[in-house]
């Protein structure tokens, strides 16, 4: 039976399939990578049983789908908060 712990969830929400092979390269090790292509399915996965304990957000996104999306994620209460970055 493995017993090491639960990878922590890191959520990359990028169009960009170069930028999300770079990233999930440097962190795959150590995380559990999501990844959303745009601002609503960055929340959908996010409000996800294994919620993420942060979100990477691409500075490419539309700036009112990326400040949308981090009041949006960043309201949720009831899961705590969570870090955009």
């Amino acid at each position: 039976m493995d017993r090491s712990p639960a990878k922590q969830v890191v959520l990359i929400a990028d169009a960009n399939p170069q930028t999300v092979n770079a990233l999930r390269a440097i962190l795959a090790s150590d995380y559990q990578i999501k990844v959303a292509a745009d601002a609503s399915e960055a929340i959908r996965l996010a409000r996800a049983p294994e919620s993420p304990e942060i979100i990477l957000l691409s500075s490419m996104m539309p700036a009112a789908d990326l400040a949308a999306a981090c009041r949006r994620l960043q309201a949720r209460s009831d899961q705590g908060r969570r870090h955009c970055a």
